[in-house]
């Protein structure tokens, strides 16, 4: 997942910023979450040494009127997420040079105004080019399991895949769960448990990776999923599993 941070002091631009990467990345179906907005740089800085694994996008105002100025808070966060995009949304236009002096290579440096539906276009293109990015990294280092989500193709690492269970609401869609979040679309639990090793088929409403299992629970019938999330069990899907974990070795409760 592409992870979004904000950090400005203005909270009326803060909250522009939060309502139109919510309502794109909703739109448009992104694997992509707003992490974290906040007027605070230590609290970004703080989740990112909790998540040194974070592939981050970052909207920063320059002069947030703290310890930490947007230029010191962009070079520490590059020492942690190394590829992560920051963008300057900031109304010292006189400071574009310090990004070159600092060597922090911005994805952009956008002036505010008094209109916010001027900047917003520069907004939407950086979320398009980091997503792209993140897309096309993630294909190239990682198992990636890829969907048609309303007419666009969509990519998830695998990794980050907890389980698929059929639609109560819609036919032949399925739900696939996230670590963070889910989506429905429209495809085939058979399809599933053959696209990845770790798919296992653990009953006729799910399929489940086995890389994300927290134990098993075989008196009630039942996984738990290292999000929290419970999934259902056959008794021929909880052979197949235990075969499937390594000849029997398991995680059982």
């Amino acid at each position: 997942m592409l992870s979004i941070f904000i950090c400005d002091n203005d909270p009326i631009q803060r909250e522009h910023l939060e309502q139109t990467i919510a309502n794109y990345t909703l739109l448009e179906h992104l694997n992509a979450k707003l992490v974290l907005s906040t007027d605070d740089p230590k609290e970004i800085l703080l989740y990112l040494k909790k998540h040194p694994k974070t592939s981050g996008l970052y909207f920063l105002e320059v002069n947030l009127q703290r310890e930490i100025d947007g230029f010191t808070l962009a070079s520490d966060i590059r020492e942690i997420d190394l590829h992560g995009h920051i963008v300057f949304v900031t109304a010292h236009s006189e400071l574009t040079l310090m990004t070159f002096s600092m060597k922090i290579e911005a994805l952009d440096y956008i002036i505010k105004g008094r209109q916010y539906d001027k900047i917003k276009e520069r907004i939407l293109n950086c979320l398009d080019v980091a997503y792209q990015r993140y897309v096309d990294t993630q294909l190239g280092s990682r198992e990636i399991f890829q969907a048609n989500v309303k007419g666009k193709l969509q990519f998830y690492p695998i990794n980050e895949i907890m389980f698929f269970e059929t639609s109560q609401t819609t036919k032949h869609w399925i739900v696939l769960h996230l670590t963070q979040d889910s989506i429905e679309f429209r495809y085939s639990l058979k399809e599933v448990e053959h696209y990845n090793r770790n798919f296992v088929r653990v009953h006729s409403s799910y399929v489940l990776n086995v890389q994300n299992i927290e134990y098993i629970d075989g008196k009630n019938m039942e996984v738990k999923m290292k999000n929290g999330a419970f999934c259902r069990l056959s008794a021929r899907g909880l052979q197949t599993l235990k075969k499937r974990l390594d000849g029997g070795r398991t995680k059982e409760k």
